[in-house]
């Protein structure tokens, strides 16, 4: 590891800038943190560093009050039965989809909204000769660099930083900046992003990777259907849109209802793959997590360039 990591900076990395970094961001690592917690023959997965990214005021909230921190995650699991479950399916899989690449000649993996993802760093197969490119806002950003330097001493070679604002932002000036190659099969993984993005700015970054990764490259994303974002689906629906709007991360993207294929299709990507909820349930939730229920509303979709 390094401090020379690569950090390219972008012209519009003060436009739109929120107050804080990413509240989302760390309800994600508190998801990681809270499945890592749990008895080794029942975690799906283990994030030894999620805990880092979590405000300690919160850590030690949970430690003095216990019984008060449990009763709001029931508050969380009554207002959002099965989501969580969803979320950490969700890293799951996408851990499992990275390690296929990996062991199939991928040479470059890019996380958009890389938030507080920590695959770079405790993903064994990801080695020095493996590039890793992290894009994300650069008040979250900003915010990470200082955790990782806090935990290993120094930024690692092989991941490029790039702050970039995905709504203003060109993401192939950043990335063409940086020592990304076009020539090398890429995974991308957008992990909770695309409903948080604007639809012009859904279609610039696909539009970009179909052109411009090479053949036999992956795009791996979850989302959510049109009619859950828009809160006409049903009051779950409505209550994830308010949630959202309360941390100041509102949804604005969904895919339209059953029409997934259709709408990839303007992009001629080689193969379109669904995993819906029932799919990802038996895959990873069998044995003592059988009764582990999920979200019927996130799906996640791999598509080969």
């Amino acid at each position: 590891m390094s401090d020379d990591s690569r950090n390219i900076e972008q012209p519009d990395m003060q436009e739109s800038r929120p107050k804080t970094p990413s509240r989302m961001a760390e309800g994600m690592a508190m998801h990681r943190l809270a499945e890592t917690m749990l008895p080794e023959d029942v975690r799906i997965f283990s994030d030894p560093y999620a805990v880092h990214f979590i405000n300690p005021e919160i850590l030690k909230f949970a430690a003095e009050h216990p019984r008060k921190a449990e009763q709001k995650v029931r508050e969380m699991k009554n207002l959002f039965p099965g989501l969580g479950n969803s979320i950490r399916a969700r890293v799951k899989y996408f851990d499992l989809v990275l390690n296929e690449c990996i062991s199939h000649d991928f040479a470059q993996l890019i996380i958009l909204g890389a938030g507080y993802d920590t695959r770079p760093y405790r993903t064994p197969e990801i080695d020095h000769n493996f590039k890793v490119f992290e894009v994300d806002h650069p008040e979250t950003q900003s915010v990470k660099k200082e955790i990782i330097r806090r935990i290993f001493g120094t930024l690692p070679d092989n991941v490029t930083y790039i702050p970039l604002n995905l709504e203003t932002g060109d993401l192939d000036v950043a990335l063409s900046s940086s020592c990304f190659s076009e020539l090398k099969k890429t995974l991308v993984i957008m992990e909770g992003l695309i409903m948080y993005l604007s639809s012009d700015s859904i279609h610039r970054i696909f539009q970009y990777f179909s052109k411009e990764c090479p053949v036999g490259s992956k795009i791996l994303f979850d989302y959510y259907p049109e009619s859950v974002v828009s809160g006409e689906k049903n009051e779950y629906a409505k209550n994830i849109v308010k949630f959202t709007q309360l941390n100041g991360e509102p949804l604005k993207f969904g895919i339209p209802d059953h029409a997934e294929r259709n709408f990839m299709s303007q992009w001629n990507f080689a193969d379109i793959r669904i995993i819906r909820s029932e799919e990802y349930k038996n895959l990873l939730f069998t044995g003592k997590n059988a009764d582990r229920s999920v979200c019927d509303f996130l799906s996640f979709m791999e598509v080969t360039i």
